[in-house]
C-alpha cells in the first residue's frame, strides 16, 4: 500500500484466521518480520508505503485502517494497493475515502481491501 501525505494509514494482515491483536495479526506495530514501513512523515508531503510479505501457504485477510485525528479528520484519503505475484507488481486498487469529521473521540475507519472484501485470500507456494 502506498500513499502521499501524513495521514496515519495502517495495513493489517490476519494470517490463518488470526484475531485483532492475537498471534498472526501482522501490522507495523507487530511486524513479525513480514511488514516493511517506508517513508518519512517529517517531510511536508511525503510518499509513504507499507509492504506485507505473506508466508507461503495458509490464508490471509487484509484490511486498511485510517486513524482519525488532526491529520485525517474530515479530509479525503487516497492510497494505492498493489499485489505482487510471480514478480510482476500490478495495481490491485485505488482507495479513496472521505473520512468523517472528528468529535474528539478519535478512533479508526477500518475497511477490507477492495477486491478482497472480507473474504480470505488463499495463498499458494
Amino acid at each position: 500500500m502506498q500513499w502521499r501525505g501524513t495521514a496515519p494509514l495502517e495495513l493489517h494482515a490476519y494470517e490463518n484466521g488470526a484475531a485483532f491483536g492475537g498471534p498472526g495479526h501482522v501490522h507495523a506495530g507487530a511486524p513479525a518480520g513480514r511488514m516493511m514501513v517506508l517513508g518519512d512523515d517529517v517531510l511536508a508531503r511525503p510518499m509513504r508505503a507499507q509492504v506485507y510479505t505473506a508466508p507461503a501457504g495458509g490464508e490471509v485477510a487484509l484490511e486498511l485502517a485510517a486513524e482519525l485525528g488532526p491529520e485525517s479528520c474530515g479530509k479525503p484519503l487516497e492510497a494505492q494497493v498493489f499485489r505482487a505475484r510471480n514478480r510482476a507488481p500490478t495495481v490491485l486498487a485505488a482507495v479513496s475515502l472521505a473520512l468523517p469529521g472528528c468529535d474528539g473521540a478519535g478512533g479508526y475507519v477500518v475497511m477490507p481491501l477492495p477486491g478482497i472484501a472480507a473474504q480470505r485470500l488463499a495463498l499458494s507456494n
